[in-house]
């Protein structure tokens, strides 16, 4: 069988959104502020604890790059903060 094997990108795509949720919260006080930094445009979607622990990272800027899932699904958010 033959192995496709990407060498070179052409070209890059931006992220524009992106959903977050994890047990464990360890990492995302480096991680989603680098995120930020990458893509100054990025919305973070998440739930629960990850979307309350994101809010008290990101600060003011949690208004600009934080949504919970439930905004965007019109959905409520299922028990525990599932995705």
């Amino acid at each position: 069988m033959a192995v496709n094997i990407v060498s070179k990108i052409d070209d890059l795509v931006a992220v524009k959104n992106a959903i977050v949720s994890v047990s464990n919260k360890a990492g995302l006080e480096t991680m989603v502020p680098a995120l930020i930094g990458l893509c100054p445009k990025l919305k973070i979607y998440s739930t629960g604890g990850t979307y309350n622990s994101l809010k008290e990272i990101l600060k003011e800027r949690a208004k600009r790059h934080l949504f919970q899932v439930s905004d965007y699904t019109g959905q409520p958010e299922m028990q525990g903060g599932l995705v």
